[in-house]
């Protein structure tokens, strides 16, 4: 994506920030032999930030197949509301996880 940006710009950022999702080691490795500065939180940052997970585990959402709609981990029901790009969108499970996940 960096190439992208430069080869657009003709010059390199001088900071480049990105979610966690883009924190793998290859990534910080490009940055490093580049010698760019990267704001790239780590996977981990919330949890040790705020002491647990910003979202509950796709493994605790439970799908009805005939009702179309997932039961989140806090119990509310979450209905099908569109479709976006080819993939379904969800009504959001509108509690934060409890500490102990």
């Amino acid at each position: 994506m960096v190439e992208q940006v430069v080869k657009n710009t003709s010059s390199a950022p001088a900071v480049i920030s990105a979610d966690p999702g883009y924190a793998t080691f290859d990534n910080y490795a490009f940055l490093k032999e580049n010698g760019l500065y990267g704001l790239i939180p780590d996977s981990r940052h919330f949890v040790d930030t705020y002491g647990r997970p910003k979202y509950y585990p796709k493994s605790l959402f439970r799908y009805d197949p005939e009702n179309d709609w997932y039961t989140c981990p806090a119990g509310r029901i979450m209905k099908f509301i569109a479709t976006q790009k080819n993939r379904k969108k969800w009504q959001l499970c509108p509690v934060s996880p409890p500490p102990e996940l």
